[in-house]
């Protein structure tokens, strides 16, 4: 599920009381993260809004119905790095949704590639290419590392496209030859 907008935790908070249990992934941004927290009083409990990793683990750790595989929160912060917030399971060495191992829960940090400012054309929707991109290597049962790249991949393809338009040609192609060149490990 994607936050979607800051006011729609401030509007909706009864709806995702309601939702959140049977939520496996959550995607946002840091504004829309702020807003969430503030909504849920976690600013009067000693959680700093601003802080995108401690709201992150927070929404994580919220009560969940299915404790067979945690809950994956995704919070992106324009250029500064993005988190990955995994809260509890039953299984301490959990893999499903997630393809990580290790105890729950916990974050894991990921550097946005920098991007000139002279080849940004147009902000709107960078945040749901971001979404699809990280969505799109979930669904190939990658791990989290990957699904951040290729978000950030995607995100960066929109950011310099005029209305939210990916380039023509094979973009999976184009997507292992972004990580080969960006990433060597």
């Amino acid at each position: 599920m994607n936050i979607s907008a800051p006011f729609v935790p401030m509007f909706y908070k009864d709806t995702f009381e309601q939702i959140m249990p049977y939520i496996d992934g959550l995607f946002g941004n840091e504004s829309e993260a702020e807003a969430f927290a503030k909504t849920f009083g976690w600013d009067k409990e000693g959680v700093d809004p601003t802080s995108t990793g401690d709201v992150a683990t927070r929404i994580a750790n919220m009560f969940k119905l299915n404790p067979s595989r945690p809950r994956m929160v995704v919070i992106t912060n324009s250029s500064n790095p993005a988190v990955v917030a995994f809260g509890p399971s039953a299984h301490s060495t959990d893999v499903a949704l997630t393809g990580a191992t290790g105890p729950f829960p916990r974050q894991e940090w990921y550097p946005v590639p920098a991007v000139k400012v002279e080849e940004i054309v147009d902000t709107n929707g960078a945040g749901d290419a971001f979404c699809a991109g990280f969505l799109s290597q979930l669904l190939l049962s990658h791990d989290s590392k990957r699904c951040v790249r290729a978000g950030h991949y995607s995100a960066g393809l929109v950011l310099r496209q005029l209305s939210s338009h990916y380039p023509e040609g094979d973009l999976a192609a184009m997507l292992e030859e972004y990580l080969a060149a960006t990433y060597s490990e």
